[in-house]
C-alpha cells in the first residue's frame, strides 16, 4: 500500500511499527491507570476529584482511545461515547511513544517536557487539563523508585 492510495481524510502513518506500538501504548496506559486505582486509595480518591473524558491521538496516526474518569474509576474505549472535556494530541506517534516510554521508565519531567517542547498539544478545557497533568505526575510517583537516604542525611533530619 502507498501514500497515494490511502484517502486524504486519513493520513498515512511514516512507520507502521510507531503506529502499532503507539495504539499498545495508550492501552497499557489505560491498563497501569487503572490499576493504580486499585493500588492506590489516595489515586483512586485523585481521580474521584473530578469526572473527565478524553481523547488521545497523534497527529500523524489514524489512532485514537478515549479515557474516562468517573467516580474514582478509569474506563477507555476505541469509539467515542461522549464529547470530550480535551484531547492529547502528540506531535507524531514516534515521538508520543519516546515520552510515554519515558514516563513508564520513571522520567518524572517526561510529559512536562513533550509539552514544553511542543510534541504533544493539548487542548480543550485548561482546567481539566491541569488536573490530568497532576493525576499522572502522582501516578508516575506511585512507581517511581524510591532514592535509599545515605546514613549523613537521616542525622540532619533528624
Amino acid at each position: 500500500m502507498t501514500e497515494e492510495n490511502v484517502p486524504a481524510s486519513r493520513p498515512f502513518p511514516k512507520d507502521m511499527a510507531d503506529a502499532a506500538e503507539f495504539g499498545m501504548l495508550m492501552l497499557g496506559m489505560y491498563g497501569v491507570m487503572r490499576f493504580s486505582t486499585y493500588w492506590s486509595p489516595d489515586f483512586r480518591a485523585r481521580i474521584a476529584e473530578r469526572d473527565a473524558y478524553f481523547a488521545m491521538t497523534a497527529g500523524d496516526s489514524v489512532q485514537k482511545r478515549y479515557f474516562r474518569f468517573k467516580n474514582g474509576k478509569v474506563s477507555s474505549s476505541l469509539r467515542p461515547r461522549h464529547e470530550v472535556d480535551f484531547t492529547l494530541i502528540w506531535r507524531t506517534a514516534a515521538e508520543g511513544n519516546r515520552v510515554m516510554r519515558d514516563m513508564v521508565a520513571g522520567k518524572p519531567k517526561a510529559l512536562f517536557f513533550a509539552v514544553v517542547e511542543k510534541k504533544l498539544g493539548l487542548s480543550g478545557d485548561a482546567g481539566h487539563i491541569q488536573h490530568f497533568l497532576e493525576t499522572i505526575n502522582r501516578m508516575a510517583k506511585l512507581y517511581r523508585k524510591k532514592k535509599p537516604k545515605k546514613e549523613g542525611e537521616k542525622k540532619q533530619a533528624a
